[in-house]
């Protein structure tokens, strides 16, 4: 199977804004493209890669996505953490982890353009780099 990566980046006053990663076969590419190129709302600068992978495991497993209805900010913060609790996350390193989100993980405040690696048993953080955050790349799931 021919598979390849398309990302798109997009930044705003030189912040990054959105980004995204699709894997698909090449009769996809055209559609794909276009649907990452509507992602951002309100950019001034996007870079458009596409490029074929050469080295892919697909990897299966059970995921179950469920949709939650909030009556407040608050509301959803806390049942977040207790969805983790009840996963075995420590209840008071799951409320760092959510207000760590809720604040903004960068430390000049707001998103990263990664992701945030917490140790599980003390919260501490773990990426190198904490306002880039851990990164994928080649990546995509269904």
């Amino acid at each position: 199977m021919e598979l390849f990566s398309v990302r798109m980046r997009a930044e705003k006053e030189g912040k990054h804004v959105s980004g995204a990663e699709r894997i698909i076969k090449k009769e996809e590419l055209e559609e794909a493209v276009k649907e990452l190129l509507k992602r951002p709302k309100d950019y001034d600068f996007m870079n458009l890669k596409v490029e074929k992978v050469k080295d892919f495991e697909v990897v299966n497993f059970d995921l179950k996505i469920s949709t939650y209805n909030f009556g407040s900010v608050e509301e959803a913060r806390e049942f977040a953490v207790k969805k983790l609790a009840e996963e075995g996350v420590k209840e008071e390193v799951a409320r760092k982890a959510v207000e760590t989100l809720s604040k903004g993980a960068n430390p000049k405040g707001g998103n990263m353009r990664g992701a945030v690696l917490m140790d599980l048993e003390t919260g501490e953080r773990l990426e190198e780099d904490r306002q880039r955050g851990v990164r994928t790349v080649h990546f995509d799931w269904v």
